[in-house]
């Protein structure tokens, strides 16, 4: 069985393949277009020991990739140990941040932690937009040197970007800058509101003409770094492109029910600081408490999430007589957030995934 096959049926069995653990709500920047909004300071955070007996339970589960994300992880002093547990464990790791402060005592720890790719947020290609955009005086000179320093040390790294309006002209300068230093880059310009509804992130979305921008940028960039001199795409390569990171199924590779469902739920799943479980990162439903029920107890008798994945695959007639259904990544969370029901229609998904699609010579619904 080849090997997408046996993913494809540890979904179909809804093994929680690729979990967020979410350490901290506390951050050290204010980037302007940040989707999370912690209204529950005063809650305490897992300690140490909670969240190293739900890696034990997590690696029960089943769970293979295991992203640490926050707000800042590196502001949680136990990382370390976390991060050693989770190594020990045989998880793939990937490790969110901002880097603001990744030192060079941090460089070596993370040095230390075999199956660790550490994403670096970078949102500008000049010190003063980045600054701004983050603002704090600084971060920009601090992910610059966290790349260095972790390039060096040769831990696998990647440069994230949010793609804006305010940076869609800087892509192939932070390209240069992240290749520089030896690491790879992501863009996506998917911005989602506020996990608490709030809608400020979203004047931040590229319009129409900047997005067909971002298609072809992408589009040249991801030719030359599958070494196609000319022409289009493989039709394989489409949808990738404006695809949320973190998703629970590849839409480069799925078809069918496979990319219809986006695998929240059912192969991906978070676990915030306090212990609540929602379908995925960018999803704020509260299915369970891994503090009071134990995580295989929720993941399995969950009502809720029973009742997410009986409708996963119930989608709008728009969606179903859609041309582009195929080519389309759904993501409910996107739907849940801009219309309040995990099931209608995600217009910017929509939109996006259209514009792309003509942009290929596909045309357009």
């Amino acid at each position: 069985m080849a090997v997408l096959d046996v993913f494809e049926e540890l979904r179909r069995r809804t093994v929680p393949l690729a979990g967020s653990l979410e350490l901290t709500h506390r951050c050290d920047l204010r980037c302007a277009h940040c989707y999370q909004y912690p209204p529950r300071r005063r809650e305490r955070e897992m300690d140490g020991p909670q969240v190293i007996r739900l890696l034990g339970e997590l690696k029960e589960a089943g769970t293979l990739f295991l992203n640490l994300t926050g707000g800042e992880p590196l502001l949680r002093e136990d990382l370390p140990v976390i991060l050693k547990e989770a190594a020990g464990m045989n998880f793939a790791i990937s490790l969110q941040t901002n880097a603001f402060s990744l030192d060079e005592r941090w460089a070596e720890r993370l040095a230390e932690t075999p199956g660790l790719r550490v994403d670096i947020s970078l949102h500008a290609a000049s010190e003063s937009a980045h600054d701004a955009f983050c603002g704090v005086s600084g971060s920009f000179r601090s992910a610059l040197r966290a790349l260095e320093m972790l390039g060096e040390r040769g831990v696998p790294c990647t440069a994230k970007t949010v793609v804006t309006r305010l940076n869609l002209g800087e892509l192939q300068d932070i390209v240069r800058l992240a290749e520089e230093r030896g690491a790879g880059t992501v863009f996506s310009p998917i911005i989602f509101p506020r996990n608490d509804g709030g809608r400020s992130p979203l004047r931040f979305r590229l319009n129409r003409s900047e997005l067909k921008r971002f298609a072809d940028f992408q589009a040249a960039h991801l030719r030359r770094l599958l070494g196609i001199s000319e022409g289009g795409l493989p039709r394989d390569e489409g949808s990738v492109l404006t695809a949320p990171s973190g998703c629970g199924v590849d839409p480069s590779v799925a078809r069918g029910e496979a990319l219809r469902g986006c695998g929240a739920g059912r192969s991906a799943f978070c676990v915030n600081p306090y212990g609540d479980v929602y379908p995925c990162v960018a999803w704020p439903v509260v299915v369970g408490n891994v503090l009071k029920d134990g995580f295989e107890r929720v993941w399995k008798e969950s009502p809720l999430l029973e009742e997410l994945r009986a409708e996963e695959f119930n989608l709008p007639e728009e969606c179903v007589s859609c041309r582009y259904l195929e080519r389309c990544p759904i993501c409910r969370a996107l739907s849940y957030l801009e219309e309040g029901d995990a099931g209608s229609v995600s217009r910017e998904r929509c939109r996006q995934t259209k514009i792309w699609m003509r942009g290929q010579g596909h045309g357009i619904a």
